[in-house]
């Protein structure tokens, strides 16, 4: 049978609900090599062969040795379909298996055995009515705002079997894989995930274009969505149709494997409804231009912002000429083809940009946000003892007194800016908690990671001066602190995920934007929104340019002194993101919406 009848049959199948009710489930664990491999599977194949009413699923381990990559994913593919597998990342199999597969599998079987029989004391354990396929882009934030998206929907309707494909392998380096694995250890155990394959890298030099380096990337690894797809959740849960295909900003292309197995695709959109707007409206603009911005254009008039917008705060790729801007504009286009379009945002934060999409040609866009992992443990992993610290150094300080600087995972500073912003803290007086990372190696595409010893950075004597009023840490647990009732300000990059989490907690930022749309995402706080105190609004972590002590002082002062305008939106908009996602509030209903929407 060819893929194609495969998929037909598949659809086909879903749709009747006909199928053979399975009574059990079995997970094997063969040693890692092919003999293993093969000789368990001939023993389920067997097995099925005398009794079909099993489901199972073997967990692949690559050998250590030996077996190239190749020639182990081509072994895989001869496995009988009615067999479901799941590669597993070594370095962390006993976890996963523990975790992941056994209780994930139990549990659902247990749901659905039990669904056909009277409840006991008072449980009912409902069917799933569809299967979603989420595909985050590689990297901690796309990553775990996909989970928080998933983990609200499961919540609204627990109708839904939700399968995450996860690119552990990010193209950023280990630390970024080592990040990710301490998300999936504490994912939530209503969602499946599948780790797909490593793929080689793009022959693309990701410093000149990191958002054209990241959709090749994501490029790449379209035919391993579509096996994840059909070999296992397809095949898996064969009576539960896939209703959507789920895909995150660098993964528009993931759009054909939707469309080549008939199944819908939404867009999960992490970041604003204004900088989706702004995506959007790019193919238009290329036809009528058919370049690239340029940082001595003219103030952009678009529908999805309030004020026109310079060209100096537009994200780094629309000004790239070596494939950032094509990639955005690219990615603009096939959104529209979607069915629907998700954003982490909410309607009373930005009514001007979602009302901007009532315009014609655009698919419906569902603001269901703010996602945040508000109750859940930080993603501590080996900084535990240093999260520690840091909360208790919070607790002996006084009450909204301490103003918190802490640039997202990806931000660094050169030690000439490092050591300016340790004098501008100097300066204003105010108590500080300061999370400092290290750059890579010049020349490296990589992450920041923690000083050892943050004297050779800091001024001479800057530790022992403001020993008393400030700690300078590494990593920090973002959510955590400015939950604490001692922040009182927030210096920040302006990601999306960092202005939502200051938001809900009612701490106004002062903002300090330093690479892809976070330029942008400043604008709009500060000159749309006005809820955001302006440090600058198109510092760009690669330019070179510095941010003097005098200004950033003058920045830490006015936020932490003043309890003005600024201070009276945030609090507003702190309360309004809290009702959004309450049952009868904005968000609730929009995914209300959606959910008709997927299983209509």
């Amino acid at each position: 049978m060819s893929r194609e009848q495969e998929i037909a049959t598949y659809h086909h199948t879903a749709r009747s609900h006909s199928s053979k009710m399975k009574k059990a489930q079995l997970v094997l664990v063969p040693s890692p090599g092919i003999g293993h491999l093969v000789s368990i599977i001939e023993f389920a194949k067997r097995l099925l062969d005398q009794d079909e009413s099993f489901l199972i699923t073997v967990l692949v381990i690559r050998a250590p040795f030996a077996l190239d990559v190749d020639t182990f994913n081509q072994s895989l593919t001869t496995i009988d379909t009615r067999i479901s597998h799941i590669t597993l990342p070594q370095a962390f199999f006993c976890l996963y298996v523990k975790l992941r597969i056994v209780s994930y599998t139990v549990r659902e079987e247990e749901r659905e055995s039990r669904s056909d029989q009277p409840a006991a004391t008072g449980h009912s354990f409902k069917m799933k009515k569809a299967q979603l396929v989420l595909v985050p882009s590689p990297g901690i934030g796309h990553l775990v705002s996909a989970i928080e998206f998933a983990k609200r929907l499961l919540d609204q309707d627990d109708s839904f079997l939700i399968t995450v494909l996860v690119i552990i392998r990010a193209p950023f380096g280990p630390d970024t894989d080592t990040s990710n694995q301490s998300v999936l250890t504490t994912i939530d155990t209503r969602i499946q995930y599948i780790t797909l394959p490593t793929v080689t890298p793009p022959d693309l030099d990701p410093l000149r274009s990191p958002e054209n380096y990241v959709a090749s990337f994501m490029e790449a690894h379209k035919p391993l969505v579509k096996d994840a797809v059909v070999n296992h959740v397809m095949s898996n849960k064969s009576s539960v149709p896939v209703v959507g295909l789920v895909v995150d900003l660098f993964c528009a292309s993931m759009i054909d494997v939707a469309n080549e197995l008939g199944i819908s695709s939404y867009v999960y959109f992490a970041s604003s409804a204004a900088f989706l707007g702004l995506l959007l409206y790019l193919p238009t603009r290329q036809e009528q231009v058919g370049i690239e911005f340029k940082e001595t254009d003219p103030d952009l008039i678009v529908s999805c912002f309030a004020n026109p917008v310079p060209a100096r705060v537009l994200p780094s790729a629309l000004l790239n000429k070596d494939g950032g801007y094509t990639c955005f504009e690219n990615l603009g286009r096939r959104f529209r083809e979607a069915k629907g379009i998700v954003v982490n945002s909410y309607v009373e934060l930005e009514s001007h940009a979602v009302s901007s999409f009532l315009v014609g040609g655009t698919p419906p866009v569902y603001t269901v946000g703010p996602l945040l992992n508000v109750n859940g443990h930080s993603l501590m992993g080996s900084n535990s003892d240093r999260h520690g610290k840091i909360m208790e150094w919070l607790d002996d300080q006084p009450e909204k007194s301490v103003v918190f600087l802490c640039f997202g995972s990806i931000g660094r500073f050169r030690e000439a800016q490092v050591k300016e912003i340790a004098l501008g803290l100097e300066q204003s007086g105010h108590r500080f908690l300061w999370s400092v990372r290290k750059p890579p190696p010049e020349g490296h595409f990589a992450l920041p990671s923690d000083y050892n010893n943050f004297e050779e950075v800091l001024p001479d004597g800057f530790l022992e001066r403001t020993k008393n009023v400030g700690m300078v840490c590494g990593w920090a647990p973002q959510m955590q602190v400015l939950a604490h009732k001692a922040i009182k300000g927030f210096v920040s990059h302006c990601g999306w995920n960092s202005i939502l989490e200051s938001l809900w907690h009612g701490v106004p930022i002062v903002t300090w934007p330093m690479h892809a749309e976070q330029q942008i995402n400043a604008f709009q706080m500060v000159e749309d929104l006005g809820i955001a105190v302006e440090m600058t609004l198109d510092y760009r972590m690669r330019s070179g340019n510095l941010v003097v002590a005098d200004k950033i002082a003058k920045s830490v002062k006015c936020a932490m002194e003043e309890d003005g305008e600024v201070r009276n939106k945030v609090k507003a908009m702190s309360e309004a993101s809290r009702k959004a996602v309450m049952e009868g509030g904005s968000s609730f209903a929009a995914l209300g919406d959606l959910i008709k929407d997927m299983l209509s």
